[in-house]
């Protein structure tokens, strides 16, 4: 909002108006695809992926993950084991 010379409030308005949703769902959004990206791609412990992401509390991160993905992070992170497993048999 200070970048472009506005309040938050109207930020947030303006930013509902133009794209048709709410700011912190756009953000949380982008949070929880690196959130995806950090799951399938390295070792790193959930709770470390949470903060890493953005989020400041492990439960609104489960729950915020569960909204998006329809999995918790542990599920999805088992999921694309399995998805790349399946790859490294293949080749």
């Amino acid at each position: 909002a200070a970048l472009v010379g506005m309040s938050e409030s109207y930020f947030s308005r303006f930013f509902r108006k133009a794209t048709g949703n709410r700011f912190s769902d756009f953000v949380n959004r982008i949070r929880i695809s690196k959130a995806c990206e950090l799951l399938a791609d390295t070792d790193d412990y959930i709770t470390t992926i949470c903060y890493d992401v953005g989020f400041n509390n492990v439960a609104n991160f489960n729950r915020r993950f569960s909204q998006y993905q329809k999995m918790t992070p542990r599920m999805y992170r088992q999921h694309a084991q399995q998805r790349y497993s399946h790859r490294s048999v293949m080749v």
